[in-house]
């Protein structure tokens, strides 16, 4: 389970296709467009800004897709 659960800074969002691409200091990479995670209440709908840190979470196979999970 190494780097299934990263913490990173989002570098910029894509509100239509509710992604956000996140730079991971610690590893000095950035990641390819993440899906924004979002509750059950569509009004209330999160999405990240630029420079927010958030947690993300990726599927443990290679090449996996990923996902912010929410802010910190």
């Amino acid at each position: 389970m190494n780097d299934v659960v990263r913490i990173g800074i989002v570098q910029s969002i894509d509100t239509q296709a509710r992604t956000a691409r996140v730079y991971f200091p610690d590893a000095r990479i950035m990641s390819g467009p993440l899906k924004v995670i979002r509750t059950n209440d569509i009004t209330a709908a999160w999405m990240p800004g630029i420079n927010d840190a958030v947690l993300c979470l990726y599927l443990e196979t290679f090449n996996a897709d990923g996902f912010v999970i929410g802010g910190i």
